[in-house]
């Protein structure tokens, strides 16, 4: 997985947290197995929005839990195009998925 950062900070792997399913197992960086990706783009210009952020939440399991981590882009476009390729890759490990080539998308 290329640097996904959001101001300069990396937010791959993301930091998981615990959805209160299973127990809270506490898996650090490319961990557990994906299920289901959401993509949130908020341009800077929709009424109502509160932030300008581009976020990729991903939730995976780990070891019978559930965790939920969430990915910061600063580019609307690159969200959106690593937010479906995500979403294609959803049974594979996040070790898996962090070993995959995405740079030509950002």
């Amino acid at each position: 997985m290329p640097v996904i950062s959001h101001r300069g900070i990396r937010t791959w792997p993301p930091t998981w947290t615990w959805t209160g399913k299973g127990e809270d197992k506490q898996p650090h960086g490319e961990a557990g197995v994906l299920r289901k990706v959401r993509t949130s783009v908020v341009g800077p210009k929709e009424p109502g929005a509160m932030t300008h952020d581009n976020r990729i939440y991903l939730f995976m399991d780990y070891r019978d839990s559930e965790f939920v981590g969430c990915l910061i882009l600063d580019d609307a476009a690159a969200c959106r195009q690593i937010g479906t390729v995500l979403s294609a890759l959803r049974g594979m490990t996040i070790k898996q998925i962090g070993d995959i080539d995405l740079e030509h998308l950002l």
